[in-house]
């Protein structure tokens, strides 16, 4: 156990490094949650992680955890990077279903995340557990590209299985982008 745990905190301190003195300038997130237009504020431990991996929650102010927000506000706030909850032990493939609806959505089409090939669908099991720093580092990396490009989060997701979990535990996630359809 002191080995798993040296292996977590060891990427846990990498972020935190990397991200002391980051530019936050173009890492403004719209994360939705699983059903359309439900987003996160403050409040809630999705916007914790946001935080704590460099990112900015743009429907943080609400004053309830899970607001329903309209498509007009989603323009309004034209996020960087789009971050969309595929749920709990969503499949590859419906994880690709749920990233091809939102592409095809009016609101999210228009906005810099899209334009710039910054949409991403995760589930929330690679975000808790032993398997959180898996998702930390896909966030950070989301989030910041250029300070995590050096990381590869399937590779020590792999290595984490390998040496440390049993493979039998291992959990899906889906990171299409854009330019890869194409």
């Amino acid at each position: 156990m002191k080995k798993l745990l040296s292996y977590l905190l060891k990427y846990k301190k990498i972020i935190k490094e990397r991200l002391k003195n980051a530019d936050k300038k173009n890492n403004r997130v719209y994360w939705e949650c699983t059903e359309t237009f439900k987003t996160v504020s403050k409040m809630t431990s999705t916007h914790l992680k946001i935080a704590q991996n460099g990112g900015i929650n743009v429907f943080a102010s609400f004053n309830e955890r899970y607001p329903r927000i309209s498509e007009e506000y989603i323009f309004q706030k034209d996020p960087d990077i789009i971050i969309k909850h595929a749920g709990r032990n969503a499949t590859q493939e419906e994880m690709k279903i749920i990233y091809y609806e939102l592409l095809n959505r009016d609101d999210i089409r228009s906005t810099r995340a899209c334009k710039n090939n910054r949409i991403h669908i995760i589930s929330w099991n690679i975000l808790s557990g032993f398997y959180s720093i898996i998702g930390d580092l896909y966030l950070s990396r989301w989030i910041n590209p250029d300070l995590f490009s050096d990381l590869d989060p399937d590779s020590i997701y792999y290595d984490l299985l390998k040496n440390h979990l049993e493979k039998k535990f291992a959990l899906p996630v889906y990171n299409k982008r854009l330019k890869d359809i194409k």
